[in-house]
């Protein structure tokens, strides 16, 4: 998305003249309006997770990165690459939009995005939008959006390391800029042995469960002046092994790709335009004891375009289409359909006053499978003064079936698809305040979301159907604190969670969760750490007690080009779960050196 890496440019640049600019370095987002702005100036509650904090974190995986932020839970099965879920705002896990550089990514069959694959190395920056975003994004962003931009800029870097479990990592990035022509290549590679998965022993499930991953992104472009094209390109192939629930030795073997390319240009000075078309792909085959057992390989193929129109100095109008087809390519059961496609139309309007902002956006999708939706959003926010800011806004999203949901012939007489779905159909309200004093800054938001619709099986489990109800509300707060060589920043969620069928809280959300980061910066030396909680929470019939978990980490900036890293994960050793029936890794020891040329 080469027009948007410009407007995050031409933002940044403007920042960096206004007199604070030195102080506050304020990040610039661009998920959740689909155009740029600070995330001072946005009316979305909004995490960015920049490149330098990605290092400083050492964080070994996406779900690693993403636990216990504001809004954020995470669970997966096991250790390293094992299946993850991310639950944002206490909504499901598949009510969360993924997008790389801005491409929809995820499979048709499962309807959920495989990030614990995305390695952070390739990652230049991470945006999470928390809340609906349906009425620009469409299908799946009823609890927020996950934005996954990859590296860019003239950098090199070489990096090694490794640790417990026989853990070995390597990556290397370069990019090269010649005149008004740019190319960026990133790779990366990561090998663990792991740890058993399951905490039952039975059935052969005694071993270690290892996982690889091999990752390589590319970026190109070239600007012509009054037109500028970049070709985007993300693949992943990863090995996991796993504990089947019928004892065994099983692994899957992934490849995963998303590739675009993007045209950008500038029919007259108040109108930018930028049209994309893309493909991704998601290929997973299983093999159990040795044997092939099953194969998925779906596609999405993808076309967008979008305009940008500066009425004033103050308002703009954002108007686009968007299309894209679904299709199983490939697949040991047999689906009754196989491809479908979906078209849309978007368009947003932003009112930014010296006091008062307001900005309003609606979407229409027609889906070839479940039929028309209409989604709408209005935020407003009011400065109190220089200091203080409320903000308000309400939305509606939807969360699409999958070819599971809608064709799934299942098997025994159960678990069968049902093609009479409908969408899950949501709506959410939001209340927040935010302060922000010289180094200090705080915010505080509640949230109300009721999500009709929900897919589940019927009584029986013979087939889906749209039944369930839920309600959550909840309140997010963030404080952060920045001196001259320190950090800390400290978020807290607090959620209420029901399922309106059963009166019960929903699986594998905790009413409190909390994280703690600090860092502090000493000579050549940085030392840092941080403390993450998670309260208990139901997971079926079991009960997942709650934790806390420590870490501390240092850096050593040797010269100016190699840094060594260590990290020490679980200081306390804390024995916990995130899924019932899976372990989670001990104290763990890692370490890297890493050769970079700014």
């Amino acid at each position: 998305m080469p027009f948007q890496r410009r407007l995050i440019a031409a933002a940044a640049a403007a920042i960096a003249t206004t007199p604070a600019a030195a102080e506050t370095q304020e990040p610039v987002v661009v998920t959740a309006t689909r155009t740029a702005e600070t995330v001072d100036s946005t009316l979305a509650p909004v995490t960015v997770l920049t490149r330098e904090d990605i290092e400083q974190s050492q964080a070994a995986d996406l779900p690693e990165l993403l636990a216990n932020r504001t809004g954020i839970q995470i669970s997966h099965n096991g250790g390293r690459g094992k299946s993850s879920s991310l639950f944002l705002r206490g909504t499901n896990s598949d009510h969360t939009l993924f997008l790389i550089d801005g491409q929809r990514v995820g499979s048709a069959t499962l309807g959920g995005a495989a990030f614990q694959d995305i390695p952070p190395e390739i990652i230049e920056r991470v945006e999470v939008v928390r809340g609906p975003r349906a009425s620009l994004y469409g299908a799946d962003a009823i609890g927020g959006v996950v934005n996954i931009i990859t590296r860019q800029g003239e950098t090199a870097h070489l990096r090694v390391g490794g640790g417990r479990y026989n853990t070995r990592e390597a990556s290397m990035g370069v990019g090269i800029q010649e005149g008004n022509s740019r190319l960026r290549m990133d790779a990366s590679f990561a090998s663990t042995d792991g740890f058993d998965a399951k905490t039952d022993q039975a059935n052969g499930n005694d071993d270690a469960d290892g996982y690889d991953n091999r990752s390589l992104n590319l970026h190109a472009g070239h600007d012509f002046g009054p037109l500028e094209l970049g070709l985007d390109y993300y693949r992943t192939d990863a090995e996991n092994e796993y504990d089947p629930f019928a004892g065994g030795n099983s692994y899957q073997e992934s490849i995963r790709d998303a590739g675009h390319l993007n045209i950008a240009f500038s029919p007259a000075s108040v109108w930018q335009s930028e049209v994309s078309i893309g493909q991704n792909r998601d290929d997973q085959d299983t093999f159990s004891d040795g044997a092939f057992s099953s194969t998925f390989t779906t596609e999405r193929t993808t076309a967008h375009w979008q305009n940008d129109l500066t009425i004033s100095g103050r308002q703009m109008l954002t108007a686009g289409l968007d299309y894209y087809e679904d299709s199983v390519e490939e697949s040991t059961t047999e689906f009754a359909e196989t491809r479908r496609y979906n078209r849309a139309g978007y368009l947003q309007y932003q009112w930014m006053g010296q006091r008062l902002d307001f900005q309003v956006s609606g979407r229409w999708d027609d889906n070839e499978a479940y039929g028309e939706q209409t989604t709408g959003q209005a935020a407003l926010g009011w400065r109190l003064n220089e200091s203080a800011r409320l903000i308000a806004s309400h939305g509606t999203a939807f969360k699409a079936p999958t070819f599971n949901d809608l064709y799934y012939p299942g098997f025994g007489g159960l678990y069968a698809g049902n093609p009479d779905l409908q969408a899950e159909e949501s709506r959410t309200t939001d209340f927040g305040i935010r302060l922000r004093q010289g180094a200090a800054r705080v915010a505080v938001t509640a949230f109300r979301t009721e999500v009709d619709q929900l897919i589940d099986y019927t009584d029986d489990f013979s087939q889906t159907t749209n039944v369930n109800e839920a309600r959550i509300h909840g309140v997010e707060t963030e404080v952060g604190l920045t001196g001259e060589e320190w950090d800390l920043d400290l978020s807290i969620t607090s959620l209420d969670t029901e399922n309106k069928e059963t009166g019960e809280s929903l699986d594998r959300r905790a009413d409190l969760t909390w994280r703690v980061e600090g860092e502090r910066r000493v000579g050549d030396w940085r030392f840092g750490g941080g403390l993450e909680h998670q309260g208990s929470r139901s997971d079926g019939t079991a009960t997942l007690g709650a934790y806390t978990l420590a870490r501390v980490r240092a850096a050593w900036d040797i010269t100016e080009q190699f840094t060594v890293r260590s990290r020490i994960e679980n200081l306390t050793d804390a024995d916990y779960q995130l899924a019932d029936g899976y372990n989670t890794a001990g104290k763990s020891a890692y370490g890297e050196v890493v050769w970079r040329l700014r």
